[in-house]
């Protein structure tokens, strides 16, 4: 562990800083020290994150990845370690970091992934339910 955290870098950075943004190449992943963040995408808030929250994992788990949302610092002061796609990798091949450590990183970002889609996809039902239900008192 003690590695890991050697190998990344500090940033502090104050209030309305973009972190990272949709779109763009994804090579590093955050760790929230301290203050809050929020995570939009398209100027829609979709999230907070706050002290020891862990983002952009997703970044390194392949090539040409792009970031699937913006994430804006919101307090004051924000500061956050940053492990490179790069430095994770000569981590692990030098055996500094062992499998179990990036296997771990590889289900966070999973699993945030797969809950990505189950909010996506009760928006889209809440949102056919709701034309359902303006179709059904037109008929009225």
């Amino acid at each position: 562990m003690h590695r890991i955290i050697d190998a990344m870098t500090y940033k502090k950075l104050p209030l309305g800083t973009a972190v990272c943004q949709k779109g763009d190449v994804a090579n590093c992943m955050y760790v929230l020290m301290s203050g809050t963040c929020v995570v939009t995408i398209q100027n829609k808030k979709v999230g907070t994150l706050s002290e020891l929250d862990v983002f952009g994992e997703a970044a390194l788990f392949g090539t040409g990845t792009k970031r699937s949302a913006t994430v804006t610092t919101a307090s004051d002061v924000v500061e956050v370690l940053v492990l490179s796609g790069a430095a994770l990798t000569e981590l692990t091949e030098s055996g500094d970091v062992d499998g179990t450590s990036v296997e771990n990183i590889r289900q966070i970002s999973k699993d945030r992934s797969r809950l990505n889609v189950q909010k996506r996809l009760q928006r889209a039902v809440t949102l056919v339910q709701g034309v359902n239900g303006g179709f059904n008192r037109v008929r009225e």
